[in-house]
């Protein structure tokens, strides 16, 4: 299960990705690759935050239907993180 994020903050998360793009790396940046970068960090992060959240990454949640979903595609926190 993928962090889920509403229309309007995937919108304004995409827009300061965008920003931070283009003051910081001086590149141009749609919503494509704001898209994917966002992805990538909820994915790669996620977990990492969780932890430090005091949530536990692999617990298992259920949805309405009663089927058993992790609450990350991968719980695996950056070890260096938590050094």
């Amino acid at each position: 299960m993928a962090i889920t994020l509403t229309p309007d903050t995937t919108k304004r998360l995409h827009g300061s990705i965008k920003r931070f793009a283009a003051e910081h790396l001086d590149e141009e940046m749609g919503d494509l690759k704001a898209n994917l970068l966002l992805d990538f960090v909820l994915k790669e992060i996620g977990p990492s935050i969780y932890k430090k959240l005091g949530i536990d990454p692999d617990q298992i949640l259920y949805t309405p239907q009663g089927r058993p979903t992790h609450l990350v595609s991968d719980p695996t926190p950056i070890a260096e993180l938590f050094a």
